[in-house]
Parts: C-alpha cells; sequence; structure tokens
C-alpha cells in the first residue's frame, strides 16, 4: 500500500511505496531531505474498564465516554467514567477477555506511531532556523535581566561617572593647591642712641570734628601737653595751630632699635601684596581712640597736666598714629616680655624700644585689643633678630624742640 503525505517545507503532494516507511527520501520539487513516515495503522475503538464507587461492580465504557457520566448496570447510579491511562494502567493487555471491538492501544503502540511523524518534523527543521530561535532565546533572556537589574544597580549607571569625576577634580585641586610659605626666619637689627622719634603730626583726618572746631584743643596741648610714661617709652602729645604733634623718647634703661623686614625676600612680598589690609586695621583703631582721647581733653580741669586713660591713649592714639600698618600688628619678645613697635618709618623699617643690652629677640603677632573680625589681617609669622654690638648714632640738630614743634605744626 503506497504511503502519501505532504513535503513538510514546500507542501508538495509526495506518493512513495510502503517499504520506504521511516528512511529519508529527497523532495522533487524542493529536494530537501525528508523523513517518510509510517504505515496509517488503523485504531480498534478503545474501552475503559473501572469500578462502580457504590457497589464496586465493574464497568466498561468506549474511551469517548471519558469525563462523562454512566448508569451503573448494577446500582444505577452515575458514574464518572475515568480518563484513560496513557501509561497502560487502566487499560487491558489483549486477551485479557475484553471484546475485540473494545480493545485498547498499548502505550508501546502509541509510542511507536509518535516517533516517525516526530524524526520527519526534526529532519526538515533547517539549522538556521535552530540558530534563530537560540538567538531570540538569548536576546529575550538578556532583555528581561536588564529588566529586572535592582534599582541601586540603575544607579551606579550615574554614580560612577560622578565619582570618578570628583576623584579627577580632588586630584587636579591637590597637584594645583600651592602651600603658602612659612614666614619664619632671621633678620639684623641696629642699636640707635642720642635719637629722639618725633614730632610726628597726627592725622586731622581722624578727629571725628573739623579742624576749626578742635582749635581749643590744639591749644590746650600747646600750653599743657600730655606725658605719658612707661617703663620703656616716654611719648608726649603737644598741640599747635595745624593740630596735635606726638614726640617719643627712650626711658633711661632703654634704647631704640631698628629692624628693616625688607631684608627678607619672603617677608618682603607678604608685607607688598597684604599692605592695604595692615593699614586698614589701623586706621579702624585711629577712627575710634582719636575722637574718644579729644572728648578726654576737653574734660579736664585748666593747668591738669593729666586725662584719664591716659595709658591708653598712648597706645591706641600715641603709638598707633606713628606706625603704616604692618607695625601695628607686630610686637618685640625678649623672652617673656612683649614690647610694642613704636614707630614704622616711611622706608617700612620698624623700631622698638628695648631694654639695654639685649642682644636678640623675635618679631610675632601682636593681639588686638578690640574685636578682630574674619576679614582683619593676623601676622602669624615668627622673626628671629640679632642686634648689632655697634651702635648707630643718629642725633639731630634740635636746640629747641618747641620751635621744632611749631615749624611743623604750621607747614
Amino acid at each position: 500500500m503506497p504511503i502519501e503525505f505532504l513535503c513538510p517545507r514546500c507542501q508538495a503532494q509526495l506518493t512513495v511505496p510502503d517499504a520506504a516507511a521511516g528512511q529519508k527520501q529527497r523532495c522533487p520539487t524542493c529536494e530537501v531531505k525528508l523523513l517518510v513516515p509510517a504505515l496509517e495503522i488503523p485504531l480498534v475503538r478503545a474501552a475503559i474498564e473501572f469500578l462502580c464507587p457504590r457497589c464496586e461492580a465493574v464497568m466498561r465504557a468506549p474511551a469517548t465516554a471519558a469525563g462523562s457520566r454512566q448508569a451503573c448496570p448494577q446500582c444505577g447510579g452515575k458514574v464518572l467514567v475515568p480518563k484513560p491511562d496513557v501509561a497502560g494502567s487502566a487499560f487491558p493487555e489483549p486477551g485479557s477477555g475484553v471484546a475485540d471491538s473494545d480493545s485498547l492501544i498499548p502505550a508501546s503502540a502509541i509510542s511507536q506511531l509518535a516517533s516517525p511523524f516526530a524524526e520527519s518534523i526534526a529532519a526538515n527543521v533547517s539549522e538556521n532556523d535552530i540558530d534563530n530561535v537560540v538567538a531570540d532565546e538569548e536576546s529575550l533572556a538578556d532583555e528581561l535581566s536588564v529588566r529586572q537589574l535592582p534599582q541601586r544597580r540603575k544607579h551606579l549607571v550615574w554614580i560612577v561617572p560622578l565619582l570618578f569625576v570628583g576623584i579627577l577634580v580632588a586630584v587636579i585641586a591637590w597637584l594645583l593647591y600651592k602651600p603658602e610659605p612659612k614666614l619664619e626666619g632671621a633678620l639684623t637689627a641696629q642699636r640707635l642712641t642720642e635719637v629722639e622719634l618725633g614730632p610726628f603730626r597726627l592725622d586731622n583726618s581722624y578727629l571725628g570734628r573739623p579742624k576749626r572746631a578742635a582749635q581749643e584743643i590744639f591749644s590746650s596741648l600747646e600750653s599743657e601737653p600730655l606725658r605719658a610714661s612707661s617703663p620703656s617709652l616716654i611719648l608726649e602729645f603737644n598741640g599747635g595751630a595745624g593740630g596735635i604733634s606726638i614726640s617719643i623718647t627712650a626711658a633711661n634703661a632703654t634704647e631704640f632699635v631698628r629692624v628693616d623686614p625688607q631684608q627678607n625676600p619672603r617677608l618682603a612680598r607678604y608685607l607688598k601684596q597684604q599692605s592695604d589690609r595692615f593699614k586698614k586695621a589701623r586706621d579702624s583703631e585711629l577712627v575710634r581712640a582719636v575722637p574718644e582721647f579729644l572728648k578726654a581733653i576737653e574734660k579736664r580741669s585748666e593747668g591738669e597736666r593729666d586725662i584719664s586713660g591716659l595709658a591708653e591713649f598712648r597706645n591706641s592714639v600715641g603709638l598707633a598714629s606713628l606706625v603704616r600698618g604692618f607695625g601695628f600688628h607686630v610686637q618685640a619678645l625678649v623672652g617673656k616680655q612683649a614690647y610694642r613697635c613704636v614707630h614704622e618709618d616711611a622706608q617700612g623699617r620698624l623700631y622698638f624700644a628695648l631694654p639695654i643690652e639685649t642682644s636678640e629677640f623675635e618679631i610675632i603677632g601682636r593681639p588686638q585689643a578690640t574685636a578682630v573680625s574674619k576679614n582683619d589681617m593676623q601676622f602669624t609669622g615668627r622673626f628671629t633678630v640679632k642686634i648689632a654690638k655697634k651702635p648707630v648714632t643718629e642725633k639731630e640738630e634740635a636746640p629747641d624742640m618747641k620751635k621744632k614743634i611749631r615749624k611743623l605744626l604750621d607747614e
């Protein structure tokens, strides 16, 4: 009996002899190799044998009745016909007494029938088709894995670049950062003998009032000067038509010492850069102190040669007006005793009144008497100063100090 079937690729009608069943043949139309299916075996009607759950009578029903209810011939109850077991446990073996019309299909027969068709399908599937299916499955798996990434892994997409940029910026900043060199070093100073500093005129811009309104105070100081003494120096306030003048004399146990900060190149550059900020702090002190000083003079009685707070005004008005900026912020340290800078000349040289025979001292920052804001300048350097043994005499011709003061104030 010939076998007729369709080519699974081009759907051409093929007819081969029954001897070719299970063999591979080439399709005459598309020339693809395919497996010839086995002969069709006429299936006999299968029967299902089971027990009635009520009276335990043996019941039989055709396979097509599986899942329906049948009446038990013995007790008449409605019984659900079970589905047949494809493994063969619910099917009686051939020759078990079941009628031929009701015989069952063994599981081995079903397997033999299904195998040729499965092989035919597998033979007609090309390798490209298999590769495409595998690729599609891998692509789908990748897509699902991306969709199922945890939220923290998604955040790494932008956190990692930002972290890298931050580290790069920090490294560049570290490479470009150049710390300020320490203001430390050594300087030399000179002893000054037979010298008096001044007179120097107090700038009238700090009076806090017009010059004309302060004429009475100037006259009071001209007739009755104020003298403020300390263990290291004597400071005198004198008056005249042009304003107030200040003179300084070293006390008996002290001498003037002069040091030039420009000796140290690093310190010289620093002072040039910070000169405006140093001067600003000194100006703030004079703007505050000079008006108070004038009020104290106005309150003193006629003939009185002293005022309340004179020692404080010696520093806040007298010494502050004799420095230009840097001298306002430093002091000389001899042992544990500190001495203020008493003068800073036009060349930036600093003058201190120190004990006689001092050979060495340090220049350090001076604590400010008033509150200092964050923008105010603070000197944090430290310089060791050695004083030369040979003194320098700078004696000026000043036979009449009053004439000299008057000439200065009248200019």
